[in-house]
């Protein structure tokens, strides 16, 4: 098909023509530079050697490039790693700044709830007082009525009496119990057989532990019975010896009263009321002695007292025992009557002798001797054990 080369080939190897720079493509100022295009290179072979040429030398190479009105800026990439670390920093910040503002507010509730709250007084407005109007009311004159018919006050007016109060009658005073034994007491008795006429009968003798064939048993010039009524012993030749150093008698002491007495100590005392306001002195040989407190709230005298209890036994004496207490005794000497005071209460004591199976005063001394002793050492003591 092609039988000869064409006169613009030639048939030789020839060297090739250096090649033109790639025309520079000017950039405008808005646009970004453009990406590096590599040239496309297209080759071009001839389908049949010529003159016998290699085929290699028959190549020929085409560069064509793309133009400038196709070329695209590449995009702007952005800086995620600075973007990235601003956030970091920007956490670390606010989270420090809310930490900080937590412990501040703390401990500022902190130092709240340890506050002691102080009361606040709320003073109440003055009471305002409104201003007394001392203007005298007006005076509003009025008319009589001539309708009215006045009224006539009746001449006596009724007049009410007065009441008067029943008046209740003083109390009278209060009588004394009875004495049934009175009569039988002070007028039936007689005197006890006395052998040594000493003042002592034969059975007080035996009951005090003196001789009845002697008078003076302690020969101290003192009659047995004198000895004994004074509160002196009759055992002893010592005349200063007291009764009460001795052990023939003892002493009684009231519980409530407070008063004391001697008795002989071959007898027995007791009380015969749940009061203890009556003790029974009981004898041998069928006689007692007994002692009884009787409250007395009109403060009569053991004279008054006597008078009463007593309207026919006679005019009672006056009588003092060892201690300085006054009382009064019956004219036979064997009732005996004092007063006295004890916690606020005026009492009478009264000394009795009783025969129970007898019309003898078989103990009549020892009961002087009783009598004698009665004291109360609230007031004053003669005697003490």
């Amino acid at each position: 098909m092609f039988d000869s080369v064409p006169p613009n080939l030639p048939t030789t190897d020839a060297p090739h023509p250096p090649q033109a720079p790639f025309p520079s493509v000017p950039q405008s100022p808005s646009v970004p530079a453009p990406m590096s295009v590599s040239p496309i290179i297209t080759q071009t072979a001839n389908p049949l050697p010529v003159g016998g040429a290699s085929s290699a030398s028959l190549q020929e190479e085409h560069v064509t490039v793309m133009p400038s009105k196709f070329f695209v800026a590449p995009k702007a990439r952005l800086p995620w790693k600075k973007i990235g670390l601003a956030l970091l920093f920007t956490a670390v910040i606010a989270s420090g700044i809310v930490g900080v503002t937590f412990i501040v507010k703390s401990r500022i509730r902190t130092q709240q709830g340890t506050v002691t709250p102080v009361a606040v007084v709320t003073t109440p407005p003055p009471t305002v007082i409104p201003p007394v109007d001392t203007t005298p009311p007006a005076v509003v004159p009025v008319k009589p009525d001539s309708t009215i018919t006045p009224t006539t006050p009746p001449a006596n007016p009724p007049v009410t009496p007065p009441v008067t109060p029943p008046v209740t009658p003083p109390t009278p005073p209060a009588t004394p119990p009875s004495d049934p034994n009175a009569d039988r007491n002070d007028r039936t008795l007689t005197s006890a057989p006395d052998r040594d006429s000493d003042g002592l009968g034969d059975e007080e003798e035996i009951v005090i532990g003196t001789n009845a064939a002697l008078a003076d048993t302690d020969a101290d010039s003192f009659n047995d019975g004198k000895e004994v009524s004074n509160l002196f012993s009759p055992n002893n030749p010592d005349p200063a010896k007291k009764l009460w150093e001795t052990n023939v008698v003892n002493k009684y002491h009231h519980p409530t009263l407070g008063y004391e007495v001697l008795y002989p100590s071959a007898w027995v005392a007791r009380s015969t009321t749940s009061d203890g306001q009556e003790i029974v002195f009981a004898a041998a040989a069928g006689a007692n002695i007994i002692v009884t407190a009787t409250a007395n709230p009109e403060r009569l005298t053991p004279a008054q007292w006597y008078a009463k209890l007593y309207p026919t036994g006679g005019t009672s004496s006056s009588i003092t025992t060892k201690s300085g207490l006054t009382g009064v005794a019956s004219p036979t000497g064997l009732i005996s009557l004092f007063q006295i005071t004890s916690s606020g209460t005026d009492w009478i004591i009264r000394f009795q002798y009783l025969a129970t199976n007898s019309t003898v005063a078989t103990y009549k001394t020892l009961y002087q001797m009783m009598v004698t002793s009665f004291q109360v050492p609230s007031i004053k003591s003669f005697w003490a054990f």
